[in-house]
Parts: C-alpha cells; structure tokens; sequence
C-alpha cells in the first residue's frame, strides 16, 4: 500500500511508504492507475479536482480599513471580514487563550491588528526617546502622550499614534479633534499620515501572514522526513563537505549515498534534506521509503501532479517547483537499473537522493557518497551521548565506554541498540 499524506496545495510534503505486505490486489490497482497516469503524463497535463488549493485572502486597505472599524463600531453585518480566513489569525483563533465562542475568528483578527498597531506605535516611540505607553494608561496619561508625539512632528508617530488611541484603546473616546488639539497637527495633515500608516499596516500584516505561511509551510515539509524532530549526526561533518561538493558538480543533482546497514544513511539525508529546508527555496519534498517497483516509484511522483493547484505534466511541475525526492532503501531495485534510469531522467530538474548499501550503474547518479563506520573518537562520542540519554544517574568511565566500542564497534545504528539493550547484555 503507498500512503499518502497531502496538504492540498503545490507546496505540500508528502511521505510515501511502501508496504512489503501489499497484497496482489493492492499491486494491481496501483500497476493500472499508474501506468496509465504516467503514460498522460508524459503527452499532457493531469489534473484532479479533489487536489484544488484554497482562495487565499486579499489583505487590501478596504478590508483592513473594515476590520479595524469593527473595533468600535457593531457593523451588525453577519457577513464575516476576509481576513479571518488569514492563517495568523486561525492559528490564534485555535489557540488555548482564546474563548469558546462563535466569533472567534472576529476576536483573533482583531487581537492580531491591535497587537501590531501597538508594536509598531511603541517602536516609533522607543526610536524617539519616548517611553512605552501602557495598556492600563489613563486619559491624562494618554493625552500627555500624545502631546509628546506632536512634539516630535514625526509624521509616521501621529499616524501610528491616532491609530492606536481610535482603534486599540477606543474606551478613551479620544476623537480626531481632541487628537488634533492636543498634538497640534493640522486635521488635513492628520488625515494623510493615517492613511500612511494603514499602508504600513497592511505591509505589516502581509510580512506577518507570509511568516505564517512559511512557518507551516516548513512544517508541512518536515512531515515528510522520517524524524520530525532533528537527529544531531557525529563524525559526519567531512561527509557533509563531500556532498555539498558532489552536488556542486553534479548535473542532474542526482547522488547516490552508500553504506552498510546501521551506517546511519537515512538519519545523514533526513539532516541534509532539514538543512535544505531551512535554507528556503524547498517547494516540496517527496521520501519513498523501501520501494518494491518502479510502480511505486511513479506512484509517488503522480502525487506531485496530484496536489497542484492548476493542471500541470510532470515535466512543467518540476520546472515550476524545486523538489527534493529520496529513495530509501532501493535494494529492491538493484535488478531495475534501466528503468529506474528512465524514471530519473523524468525527473532530471529535481535534487535526488537514491540511498542503497550499494552502488548501482545509473548514468544520471555518477555521483555518490559513502558513509563508513565512525572513527574510534566519534564512536566514543556517539556512546557517551547514548549512555546519557539511556542512563542519566549514572557516570560511565573511559575504560567502559572503550569496552563498549570493541564490542561493537563504529556502526552507529549498533552502538544505539547495544547501549539500548546493555542492562540485558550484562545482566
């Protein structure tokens, strides 16, 4: 059976597993689906209506301009703002602090705006030598505030300022006059570094919702990945200069990691795949773990065209995204060399890493790494961190972390399952 974990838009990650169970009924269903699918892949665009992306909400002056209103006047309108729909404000709407109520997603938005109307009015104030207004002010206190910014003349105070006092602390009932009166600003001049400051408010909203979108978007990506949690790698660090210089000169980016099993070849590309990730740039990652056919290889690269947004051919996906597959575990198909090599050559635009105990003669995969057993220093280093994470009461000498080494050497999937298991071993 091929699992599929899809997010619904073309930036989505998707972790397919291969089942060694998979009965002939299950490899019958996924040899017809595919092998039509790559065959229209191949001649045209694929498109699947269940795989559609979400309208995105528009953050534009009027909607802003309404949901600040919101603020302080009951529009009595059952039509909710756009921007409720922005991820910001569901992520805040979810959160523990927030009531149980129908409007949540009113609430957020507006605990979103206030929140970055008084950021940014502080800031401006901080920048100025003044000093931070609080929440608990009272009318004098606001309006000797406010006559502090007016006498700055700072255009982009004032406007930060009347935005701060008429939306985030309306209960003061400080109108436009008094502002105007009190900060000695013309009402005309006023009124253009309000609207300035909605503009930068708006800016402020979308750098913040593009944040947001990137933040899930790197998590929708480490789903991908084995471990979504980072594994700290030891005695690798000269392998990780390698492969950045193999995948330097590499064209396609397409290399084969080997090694022996427990050489810690999955852990290895899961960090550099994170590595990528971090970096940005990543559309999508896609790890086969263990597959059984080039049937399920090209299973899982339908998925790519699956989860787009608009119809697009395998080809045209790959030119418009940078994606990132793994092979995991291929021995499987050390006997399918030729057509695993077409299979690549569909796929030439993507970074590839094919991981296997062996070298196999692929002409788009010259290049290789090979992870060996850990230097006796790092396989210490290694069995002093397992025995801290195992045994954290108790002090481990020199000498037995030597004997633990000679007994199994620099393998680290052998020392992390012997320190496992030592209790056992020396009962």
């Amino acid at each position: 059976m091929v699992e599929v974990q899809s997010h619904g838009d073309p930036h989505c990650s998707i972790r397919l597993a291969s089942d060694n169970q998979r009965g002939a009924r299950g490899k019958a269903a996924c040899s017809v689906v595919t092998t039509a699918a790559i065959r229209l892949l191949k001649t045209r665009p694929v498109s699947i209506a269940c795989c559609t992306t979400p309208t995105r909400p528009r953050i534009n002056k009027k909607a802003l301009l309404n949901a600040l209103e919101s603020l302080i006047y009951d529009s009595g309108s059952k039509q909710p703002s756009s921007l409720e729909q922005l991820l910001i404000v569901r992520e805040k709407a979810l959160g523990p602090a927030m009531p149980d109520s129908a409007q949540m997603r009113r609430m957020a938005l507006q605990q979103v705006l206030i929140a970055l109307i008084y950021d940014h009015y502080v800031a401006l104030r901080r920048a100025r030598g003044l000093p931070a207004v609080q929440w608990t002010d009272s009318l004098t206190e606001a309006l000797v505030a406010i006559r502090e910014d007016g006498l700055t003349a700072y255009p982009p105070l004032l406007g930060w300022g009347l935005l701060y006092y008429r939306f985030a602390r309306d209960e003061l009932e400080i109108s436009r006059e008094q502002f105007c009166e009190v900060a000695t600003v013309v009402y005309r001049s006023l009124t253009r570094y309000q609207n300035h400051a909605l503009a930068e408010l708006e800016q402020a909203l979308a750098a913040r919702e593009m944040e947001a979108v990137q933040r899930r978007h790197r998590i929708r990506l480490y789903d991908a990945l084995p471990m979504r949690v980072p594994v700290r790698l030891i005695g690798r660090r000269d392998t990780e200069q390698q492969l950045a210089t193999v995948l330097a000169d590499s064209q396609p980016k397409h290399v084969q990691i080997i090694g022996s099993a427990g050489a810690g070849k999955t852990s290895f590309v899961q960090e550099t795949v994170r590595d990528q990730i971090n970096q940005g740039g990543v559309d999508h990652v896609l790890w086969l773990d263990r597959p059984q056919s080039i049937v399920d290889v090209e299973a899982a690269l339908l998925t790519l065209v699956c989860t787009a947004a608009a119809a697009f051919s395998l080809t045209e996906y790959l030119s418009h995204y940078q994606v990132i597959v793994v092979l995991d575990q291929i021995e499987a198909l050390s006997e399918s060399v030729g057509p695993l090599q077409q299979v690549l050559a569909e796929i030439a635009k993507s970074t590839v890493y094919i991981i296997g105990q062996r070298y196999l003669p692929l002409v788009s995969a010259r290049g290789r790494v090979a992870l060996l057993p850990l230097s006796r220093e790092d396989a210490a280093a290694l069995i002093e961190q397992e025995l801290r994470l195992h045994y954290p009461e108790t002090r481990f000498s020199k000498e037995e972390v030597e004997e633990i080494w000679e007994h199994v050497g620099g393998n680290p999937a052998r020392i992390k399952a012997f320190v496992q298991d030592m209790h056992q071993v020396f009962a």
